[in-house]
Order: structure tokens, then C-alpha cells, then sequence
């Protein structure tokens, strides 16, 4: 009798839509009916620093993949350009023989949303910053931990955006 109502109790738990979390396939969103795909129009680099452009381009796509939100343009829900608009490193912390110790950097990223008829649904600039540091003030581990931060800033604008966007067309 009790292994019969245990197992009612079970069926009845799952047959009214609950799951365990953890089992919904983590990140991607293949299995979601009202899935948003994007075809990335264009990642520009209006910054002042040009050296990072190929960074940038490659971390955006990478967040997009992740999330398996990348389709070409006849399959895409809407069209998105980003545009880094703001890059900027400025010391926080200076040590005694004037270097830097811990650094902000500073992000912002425009982004603009079209459907597919052309016509913009989205417009916004998002911006943060982090302040990092190196730990034996070389200038390669200096250098590693600014790469480091700037993937990190980028990941946090681009949830934000993908979080916010979507949430509004939900």
C-alpha cells in the first residue's frame, strides 16, 4: 500500500510539469519552443582602442553560440549590430615606483535590435566596469588579467542585454 501511494505521489509530481533543476539541458535553448535567435549583422569597435576588436568579435560570438542563439539571417528571429562604444583602462591603485597595482576598466556596448521586416524594436547602451589587478607586476601578467576582466565585463553587458531583451519579448 505504501509503495502504491509513493509511486501515485511521484507520478503526479512529474505529470504536472515539475523538474528537477539541473535537468533542463543547462545554457542552450534548443529545446525551448519560443527560442530567440539572432543573426549578428555587425560587432563594430568605435572605441578608441582598435587592438581589441578581434577579441571582442570573438567573445560575442562565443556568448551567442553558448547559448546555440546564432542563426543566419534567413533563420534568425531579429537582426543585432553591437557596437563597443567605451573601453577604458585608468590605474586605481599606483605603487611606489609609479606602477599600476589595480586598474578599472570600463565598458559600454550599444546595442540595436531590428525584426525582420527592419524595423527597431531595441535600442541601448549598457555599460560596467571591474577593477582588476596583477598579482607580481609584470607587464604579461598585467596584460593577462586586463584580458581576463575584459571577457568578463563583456560577459556580464551581453547577459544583461540577452536577459533584458528577452525578458521584454517574452
Amino acid at each position: 500500500m505504501l509503495r502504491a501511494v509513493t509511486l501515485l505521489l511521484i507520478l503526479t509530481t512529474f505529470a504536472c510539469g515539475y523538474q528537477m533543476v539541473g535537468l533542463s539541458g543547462g545554457k542552450t535553448a534548443k529545446n525551448n519552443i519560443n527560442s530567440i535567435y539572432y543573426y549578428l549583422n555587425e560587432i563594430h569597435n568605435n572605441s578608441v582602442d582598435k587592438t581589441i576588436t578581434s577579441d571582442m568579435q570573438t567573445y560575442i560570438t562565443r556568448f551567442f553560440s553558448d547559448y546555440d542563439s546564432l542563426r543566419p539571417k534567413d533563420n534568425a528571429t531579429y537582426e543585432l549590430t553591437i557596437a563597443l562604444e567605451e573601453y577604458s583602462v585608468t590605474a586605481a591603485t599606483v605603487s611606489s615606483s609609479r606602477e599600476a597595482v589595480t586598474s578599472n576598466l570600463t565598458l559600454a556596448y550599444s546595442f540595436n535590435v531590428k525584426d525582420k521586416t527592419g524595423k527597431n524594436l531595441y535600442q541601448r547602451t549598457i555599460s560596467n566596469s571591474q577593477t582588476f589587478s596583477s598579482g607580481d607586476d609584470t607587464v604579461t601578467d598585467y596584460d593577462s588579467m586586463q584580458a581576463e576582466t575584459f571577457a568578463s565585463v563583456t560577459d556580464d553587458i551581453l547577459s544583461e542585454f540577452k536577459n533584458d531583451f528577452e525578458f521584454n519579448k517574452r
